[in-house]
C-alpha cells in the first residue's frame, strides 16, 4: 500500500525498503491486531457476585377447621337426600317402561308395509261390526297414512297428467267407480280429439263413465249433499266434492284417447284402493253371515266391550286361514305392477276392483 501511495505521488520507484516496509506495516498495525490473550485475562469469576442458596422450606398441610368439616357433611346428607328423592318406586310398572310417548317416535311408526295393513283390515271390520271403535286411534292413522302415501304418491307422480281437464281429474278423483268401453266408429271426424287432455291428433278410442257418490278419504264416509233431498230430473249434477266443488253427473261421458285411459285407468285404480279394500270386506262380512238381520239384531243387544272383541276374532279368524296376507299379496301386486307398467299403453287393474 505504501508503495502504491507513493508511486501515484510521483515517485518514480519500483520497490520499498525493508525498513519503509517494516515501518509503515507498524504505522498501519490495529490495537487488536496483537495477541491480546497475553495481555488481557479474562474472568471467569467476579468477587462481587455472591452465590445465593434458596433453600425450600417443606409445607406443612392447612388443617381443617371444625366447622368447614360440618359444611362438608351437611352437603354430602343433603346429596344423598336428592338421589333418594329423585328414584321413584314403581312396582306397578315393568322396570324402565316409556310412559305416553307418541307413537310417532316408537319403533311401530316405522313397522314395514306389510306390517302395517292387518291394522287397516282390522279398521274395515271394526267399522261394519262395531262402529263405535276409537277409529282415530294412533295405530289406524299411522296404518293408513303409511299405505296411502305408498299408493297415491305413485298414482300422482306417475300415472295423474298435468294436461287433463279439471272436469275430469276432479271426476276420477272423486268417484269411486270407473267404466271403459271402447268406441266403434272410428274415422267419422266425431272423435278426433280426446276430452280428458283435449289435445288435438290425440283420437279418442275408448268411453270412460264415472259413477259412485264422492267420500271422504280418511272417514270413508260418503259426502252428503243439500239436493239429497231435493226432487230433481238429475240429481247428480248437483255433486259435490270433499271440498264442495260441482263435479260433473254420472251420465257424463269422457271421449279419451288410449293413452289418457289406461293411465286414467291404472290412476283411479291406485288413488281409490281404500274404497276398493272397504267394499271388499263388507262383502266378505256378508258372505260369511255377518250382516245378516239376526246377527245385527244380536250385536245391538250387546254391550261395547262383547261388540269390540267379536270384531277381534273375526280379524284373528281371517289372519289365521291366510285372509289378511292373502288381501296384502293383492296390495302389494297391485303396487308392482303400476311400478313396472308403462305410461303410453293399456295396463292391468287392481284386484279390489
Amino acid at each position: 500500500m505504501e508503495l502504491l501511495r507513493r508511486r501515484r505521488a510521483g515517485e518514480k520507484i519500483s520497490q520499498l525498503t525493508s525498513s519503509e516496509s517494516s515501518s509503515g506495516e507498524d504505522e498501519k498495525r490495529g490495537i487488536y491486531d496483537s495477541d491480546s490473550g497475553r495481555e488481557f485475562e479474562v474472568l471467569k469469576e467476579f468477587d462481587d457476585e455472591e452465590q445465593e442458596e434458596i433453600t425450600q422450606e417443606p409445607t406443612v398441610p392447612r388443617k381443617d377447621k371444625p366447622k368447614r368439616k360440618r359444611e362438608k357433611l351437611a352437603d354430602k346428607k343433603k346429596s344423598e337426600s336428592d338421589l333418594e328423592d329423585f328414584v321413584t318406586d314403581d312396582d306397578d310398572a315393568p322396570l324402565g317402561a316409556p310412559v305416553d310417548i307418541p307413537l310417532e317416535f316408537t319403533s311401530h311408526a316405522h313397522k314395514p308395509l306389510k306390517d302395517q295393513f292387518p291394522f287397516v283390515v282390522e279398521w274395515l271390520v271394526h267399522n261394519r261390526i262395531d262402529p263405535a271403535f276409537e277409529r282415530k286411534d294412533p295405530v289406524y292413522v299411522n296404518a293408513w297414512r303409511k299405505l296411502d302415501d305408498e299408493v297415491t304418491g305413485l298414482a300422482n307422480s306417475k300415472f295423474t297428467s298435468a294436461a287433463w281437464k279439471q272436469d275430469f281429474n276432479r271426476a276420477l278423483k272423486s268417484r269411486p267407480r270407473l267404466e271403459t268401453f271402447p268406441l266403434a266408429q272410428i274415422g267419422t271426424g266425431l272423435y278426433e280429439t280426446c276430452e280428458a287432455c283435449g289435445r288435438s291428433g290425440h283420437p279418442s278410442t275408448f268411453r270412460i263413465i264415472f259413477s259412485g257418490s264422492p267420500y271422504y278419504k280418511d272417514t270413508l264416509a260418503e259426502v252428503e249433499s243439500d239436493s239429497d233431498s231435493e226432487d230433481s230430473e238429475d240429481n247428480d249434477t248437483a255433486s259435490v266434492d270433499t271440498r264442495g266443488m260441482p263435479l260433473p253427473p254420472t251420465s257424463k261421458e269422457w271421449c279419451v284417447g288410449s293413452v289418457c285411459c289406461s293411465n286414467a285407468e291404472t290412476a283411479h285404480s291406485l288413488l281409490h284402493w281404500k274404497h276398493a279394500l272397504k267394499e271388499w270386506v263388507e262383502e266378505r262380512l256378508d258372505d260369511e253371515g255377518w250382516m245378516a238381520p239376526e246377527k245385527l239384531s244380536e250385536r245391538e243387544k250387546m254391550k261395547a266391550k262383547r261388540r269390540r272383541a267379536l270384531a277381534n276374532d273375526i280379524v284373528d279368524g281371517w289372519q289365521e286361514r291366510g285372509v289378511v296376507t292373502a288381501l296384502y299379496g293383492d296390495f302389494k301386486n297391485t303396487l308392482e305392477n303400476a311400478r313396472n307398467q308403462a305410461t303410453t299403453g293399456r295396463g292391468a287393474r287392481g284386484r279390489f276392483r
